[in-house]
């Protein structure tokens, strides 16, 4: 009877004690139930912040690659102004020398064509030498020639290279007015000496003055030259 009293006791168990049982299940699955928050939290918090660092390392990647592409661009410009620089440099300094060379060409054909002139009237003149003048004739006009050709090929020289300077460094479109008028240059005939005038005064008195005039005639074609170059010179210094 008494372990049936106390089995019936387990069975009729009292409210409170019930009920403390529930409250203890009830207090399991919150815990259980925050636990799973926390965790679930803590998962999304991971997997944010992972997303945010892949993130960053992309963008890092991206701007680097765009900051390197920047640098090389930056690079190959610089590196391509310096390159077109040194050409029109070397272009400029080419025309200088064509110009010199121009000068060198106007003086011997001033020298040229009035001995030309001079021998001729010597040969004129007559006398024994008069074969040995006419030789000296042939030879200074030979020279002049040989000198117009060297003038026309320098003049050609020049505009191929003024040419060549405005493929890198644009010019104005004057520069097309200025290369025709040094295309169109001329060389202008030395003074004829009238047989009537003696061969001494010819030599001692007339030669020498009319070769300087005419040199100078000649070196009135230079001004086109220097013209053109003084426009390339100051481009360049604006670079």
């Amino acid at each position: 009877m008494q372990e049936l009293c106390v089995t019936n006791r387990n069975l009729f168990m009292p409210d409170t004690i019930y009920l403390q049982h529930v409250i203890i299940d009830s207090l399991s699955l919150d815990t259980i139930t925050h636990k799973l928050e926390m965790l679930q939290n803590g998962v999304s918090k991971i997997t944010s912040s992972t997303t945010i660092a892949i993130w960053i390392s992309f963008v890092a990647a991206v701007v680097g690659g765009v900051l390197v592409w920047i640098g090389q661009a930056i690079e190959r410009n610089t590196r391509k102004k310096t390159e077109m620089k040194n050409s029109s440099l070397e272009v400029y300094a080419y025309c200088r020398k064509l110009e010199a060379e121009m000068r060198n060409n106007y003086r011997e054909l001033a020298m040229a064509k009035v001995h030309v002139a001079y021998w001729w009237h010597a040969h004129q003149g007559g006398g024994i030498y008069m074969q040995k003048y006419y030789e000296e004739h042939l030879r200074s006009q030979a020279f002049a020639r040989e000198v117009e050709k060297n003038i026309g090929n320098t003049k050609a020289a020049y505009i191929g290279h003024v040419r060549k300077f405005q493929a890198l460094i644009p010019l104005d479109d004057s520069i097309d007015k200025q290369l025709e008028t040094i295309s169109e240059l001329t060389n202008e005939k030395a003074k004829d000496y009238d047989i009537s005038i003696s061969h001494e005064k010819v030599r001692h008195e007339l030669v020498e003055p009319d070769e300087k005039e005419l040199r100078e005639i000649y070196y009135k074609n230079l001004i086109t030259f220097k013209i053109v170059n003084d426009k390339l010179q100051k481009l360049l210094k604006a670079l």
